[in-house]
């Protein structure tokens, strides 16, 4: 069979937590998240193909609350027409269109009050609403099943003044089904 458009993507997550907590998800199965932070919705996130990334996450997550840094490394598997990818803006559905209308379905329905984004503190509520919204309220009912979101996260500072380039940005998938998520090893700190 030739490599198609069509075929489902395969990409490789990394989840950084701590020790404990990576061993439990090894043993039991991922926990979709549901914090206000989660910028794309409800799900599992993963940096895509950038395991230092993960891991410096999980260092600073471990220095904060206690435990030892780790690292899930996980391959995921999307049929393409259940995976909602905002980087790649020629995609039929046009994600950006059908984001920008949920917005507005919102902000009729809610008389405008909607909750602010305060990115400097890492408060994304406003995406989350509106992702989950237009996924759980707008598409699931018409039977438009999405599994999976990927996005472009511009995090740090500019390298340098002026700069669009920031020292923390990366891909990130948010995976709304776990079935998905067909294989994990963990990492730890020898495998960095």
């Amino acid at each position: 069979m030739s490599d198609s458009i069509l075929n489902p993507i395969k990409l490789v997550g990394y989840h950084g937590t701590n020790l404990e907590s990576a061993q439990q998800i090894l043993q039991t199965g991922f926990i979709l998240s549901r914090n206000k932070y989660d910028w794309l919705g409800k799900g599992v996130y993963f940096w895509q193909d950038a395991p230092y990334r993960a891991w410096d996450w999980a260092s600073e997550y471990c220095g904060k609350h206690g435990g030892d840094p780790a690292v899930i490394r996980s391959v995921v598997k999307i049929n393409r027409g259940e995976f909602m990818d905002l980087l790649d803006y020629s995609q039929d559905p046009n994600w950006a269109n059908h984001l920008s209308m949920a917005h507005q379905y919102l902000q009729q329905q809610t008389n405008s009050r909607l909750p602010p984004n305060k990115r400097a503190i890492g408060y994304h509520a406003l995406d989350r609403l509106v992702l989950d919204t237009l996924i759980e309220d707008i598409l699931k009912p018409i039977d438009i099943n999405v599994i999976a979101v990927r996005a472009c996260f511009q995090e740090g500072e500019e390298i340098y003044p002026g700069s669009a380039i920031y020292n923390k940005s990366h891909i990130q998938v948010a995976v709304r089904d776990t079935s998905s998520i067909v294989e994990s090893i963990l990492l730890t700190e020898k495998d960095f």
